[in-house]
């Protein structure tokens, strides 16, 4: 193992970081936390192949949960069974009505995403078992999985659940489909 005490560090390779950073989606405080402590100890290490970087994985063939009397009835493809969470990888769909403030009916919402790939509610369960996974930035939404429909058996009709802030906590709801949705809705979808 080479040990150069004196590191000289270039414009070329500051820029070449730089670039990579913001390839990546790095933020000066997230570059600033990674300088703190022993977190580049730990980068370092990890290159060197001395440890590794665990992403966690949700299998999303599973059976998402049941609460009430809800069942599921439909479930839609959305990518490889075992899914490697990275919020970076989604995004929250707005529809240009909910932008306006105007209200959008839920199966307005599907055909606008017919072919997008939508992911179902067994990612829900799983970020409800994680909240620490949950990205702080979806505090204020109410994030729809539109891959998932259930059926209200007790009351006939289809529903899908969303997953919302309350408090310090993080619960999952459900609005029927056909409901109205208002500004505050997101679909959650992967990246493309």
């Amino acid at each position: 193992m080479e040990t150069n005490t004196e590191l000289s560090l270039d414009v070329g390779q500051a820029n070449e970081l730089k670039l990579a950073f913001r390839r990546t989606g790095w933020t000066n405080a997230e570059i600033k936390m990674l300088c703190e402590g022993s977190k580049l100890r730990k980068v370092l290490l990890t290159l060197r192949g001395w440890a590794e970087i665990s992403v966690p994985k949700v299998d999303l063939s599973a059976s998402p949960s049941l609460y009430s009397s809800l069942a599921v009835v439909q479930e839609h493809e959305v990518g490889p069974q075992h899914w490697e969470w990275d919020p970076g990888n989604t995004e929250l769909y707005v529809h240009q009505y909910q932008r306006k403030g105007w209200a959008l009916n839920t199966v307005e919402l599907r055909k606008e995403l017919a072919g997008r790939k939508t992911l179902n509610a067994c990612l829900i369960d799983f970020l409800l078992a994680h909240p620490h996974l949950i990205p702080p930035e979806w505090e204020s939404w109410h994030v729809l999985f539109l891959g998932t429909t259930y059926r209200d058996v007790m009351f006939d009709v289809s529903r899908i659940r969303y997953l919302y802030r309350k408090g310090t906590d993080w619960k999952g709801g459900d609005v029927k489909v056909g409901d109205h949705l208002n500004d505050r809705y997101r679909a959650l979808l992967v990246r493309e």
